[in-house]
Protein backbone atom coordinates (compact mmCIF):
# COMPACT_ATOMS: atom_id res chain seq x y z
CA UNK A 1 0.00 0.00 0.00
CA UNK A 2 2.79 2.58 -0.57
CA UNK A 3 1.21 3.59 -3.62
CA UNK A 4 -1.71 4.42 -2.14
CA UNK A 5 -0.80 8.21 -1.75
CA UNK A 6 0.70 8.48 -4.47
CA UNK A 7 -2.16 7.27 -6.50
CA UNK A 8 -4.26 9.76 -5.07
CA UNK A 9 -1.95 12.56 -5.41
CA UNK A 10 -2.10 11.71 -9.05
CA UNK A 11 -6.05 11.64 -9.17
CA UNK A 12 -6.45 15.01 -7.29
CA UNK A 13 -3.99 16.80 -9.45
CA UNK A 14 -5.92 15.79 -12.57
CA UNK A 15 -8.96 17.92 -11.20
CA UNK A 16 -8.81 21.61 -11.69
CA UNK A 17 -9.54 23.85 -9.31
CA UNK A 18 -10.84 27.95 -10.80
CA UNK A 19 -8.20 28.71 -9.61
CA UNK A 20 -6.17 26.89 -11.83
CA UNK A 21 -8.38 27.96 -14.73
CA UNK A 22 -8.09 31.42 -13.30
CA UNK A 23 -4.48 31.41 -13.88
CA UNK A 24 -3.81 29.81 -17.22
CA UNK A 25 -4.09 31.65 -20.14
CA UNK A 26 -6.83 31.66 -22.18
CA UNK A 27 -7.78 29.45 -25.01
CA UNK A 28 -10.03 31.81 -26.46
CA UNK A 29 -10.55 35.85 -26.50
CA UNK A 30 -13.41 37.63 -28.25
CA UNK A 31 -14.53 40.91 -28.42
CA UNK A 32 -18.05 42.31 -28.84
CA UNK A 33 -20.08 45.20 -28.94
CA UNK A 34 -22.86 44.52 -26.29
CA UNK A 35 -23.06 44.96 -22.68
CA UNK A 36 -21.38 42.45 -20.27
CA UNK A 37 -25.32 41.90 -18.50
CA UNK A 38 -26.65 40.96 -22.23
CA UNK A 39 -23.12 38.66 -22.98
CA UNK A 40 -24.02 37.11 -19.75
CA UNK A 41 -27.49 36.45 -19.78
CA UNK A 42 -26.89 34.88 -23.10
CA UNK A 43 -23.64 32.91 -22.87
CA UNK A 44 -24.68 31.44 -19.09
CA UNK A 45 -27.33 30.20 -20.86
CA UNK A 46 -25.78 28.19 -23.44
CA UNK A 47 -23.16 27.00 -20.97
CA UNK A 48 -26.30 25.28 -19.11
CA UNK A 49 -27.13 23.16 -21.76
CA UNK A 50 -23.60 21.69 -21.81
CA UNK A 51 -23.85 21.39 -17.98
CA UNK A 52 -24.14 23.38 -14.73
CA UNK A 53 -23.27 26.86 -15.49
CA UNK A 54 -23.13 29.49 -12.52
CA UNK A 55 -22.39 32.98 -12.47
CA UNK A 56 -20.01 34.95 -10.03
CA UNK A 57 -20.25 38.99 -10.22
CA UNK A 58 -17.54 41.26 -9.42
CA UNK A 59 -17.20 44.66 -9.30
CA UNK A 60 -16.53 45.05 -12.98
CA UNK A 61 -16.14 41.16 -13.73
CA UNK A 62 -18.75 38.63 -14.26
CA UNK A 63 -17.32 35.07 -14.35
CA UNK A 64 -19.73 31.44 -15.94
CA UNK A 65 -17.80 28.74 -14.66
CA UNK A 66 -19.15 25.18 -15.97
CA UNK A 67 -18.89 22.04 -13.86
CA UNK A 68 -18.50 18.44 -14.69
CA UNK A 69 -21.02 16.05 -12.72
CA UNK A 70 -19.21 15.33 -9.78
CA UNK A 71 -18.42 19.33 -9.56
CA UNK A 72 -15.09 19.82 -10.69
CA UNK A 73 -14.82 22.96 -13.06
CA UNK A 74 -14.57 22.01 -16.65
CA UNK A 75 -14.44 25.72 -17.93
CA UNK A 76 -14.64 29.19 -17.07
CA UNK A 77 -15.79 32.49 -18.76
CA UNK A 78 -15.20 35.43 -17.78
CA UNK A 79 -16.32 38.86 -19.29
CA UNK A 80 -14.95 42.24 -18.52
CA UNK A 81 -16.47 45.60 -19.78
CA UNK A 82 -14.21 47.71 -22.37
CA UNK A 83 -14.68 51.45 -23.71
CA UNK A 84 -16.72 49.63 -26.91
CA UNK A 85 -18.26 46.99 -25.42
CA UNK A 86 -17.00 43.55 -23.72
CA UNK A 87 -14.13 41.11 -23.80
CA UNK A 88 -14.66 37.56 -23.24
CA UNK A 89 -11.99 35.17 -22.39
CA UNK A 90 -12.55 31.41 -22.13
CA UNK A 91 -10.19 28.47 -19.98
CA UNK A 92 -11.31 24.85 -20.66
CA UNK A 93 -10.23 21.54 -18.97
CA UNK A 94 -12.37 20.17 -20.85
CA UNK A 95 -13.31 20.09 -24.94
CA UNK A 96 -16.89 21.63 -24.78
CA UNK A 97 -18.27 23.68 -27.45
CA UNK A 98 -17.65 26.88 -25.55
CA UNK A 99 -16.77 28.83 -29.17
CA UNK A 100 -19.65 28.08 -30.82
CA UNK A 101 -21.90 29.18 -28.00
CA UNK A 102 -19.90 32.08 -27.15
CA UNK A 103 -20.00 33.22 -30.85
CA UNK A 104 -23.56 32.63 -31.41
CA UNK A 105 -23.65 35.80 -28.16
CA UNK A 106 -21.51 38.31 -29.52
Amino acid sequence: MKFFPVLTLLLLSACATVYDLDNRMPDARYVSAKSVPVLTQCIHGGMRSLGNAQVEQGAETTWITLTTQTGNPAARVTIRPTQTGSVVLARQTINYSLGSVIQRCL
